[in-house]
């Protein structure tokens, strides 16, 4: 199963925020379940490998298990700047598609 643009993120991003005291272990690559994460070489990392975790912020859906699982504290949570809000009923969420699905259709209208 591939990755769904469809996937709702959290109003929450991962960001590393100390790149020089990642280990290399490799426990929240494992962990991700998008594979947003990798280990790249990084001039900053001070391991033996001289890799540091880096964020895929487009695969990324904000989940927090990464961060768990960073025993060293190299990745953290920040809360986005802009928040969504998710809808309260289901007829929200029909009213919320179907305005999507105009919005779509107006735009490939206009293009052609």
């Amino acid at each position: 199963m591939g990755h769904e643009k469809s996937l709702d993120k959290s109003n929450y991003e991962v960001e590393v925020i100390a790149p020089e005291v990642c280990k290399a272990c490799a426990l929240c690559v494992k962990r991700c379940p998008m594979d947003a994460i990798q280990l790249k070489f990084s001039p900053e990392a001070t391991n033996k490998f001289r890799k540091a975790v880096e964020i895929d912020t487009e695969l990324c859906i904000g989940c927090g298990v990464c961060v768990h699982k960073c025993k060293t504290k190299a990745i953290t949570l920040k809360r986005k700047e802009e928040i969504t809000r998710p809808p309260k009923t289901g007829r929200e969420l029909v009213q919320l598609n179907a305005m999507a699905a105009l919005a779509a259709k107006e735009e490939l209208t206009e293009k052609n």
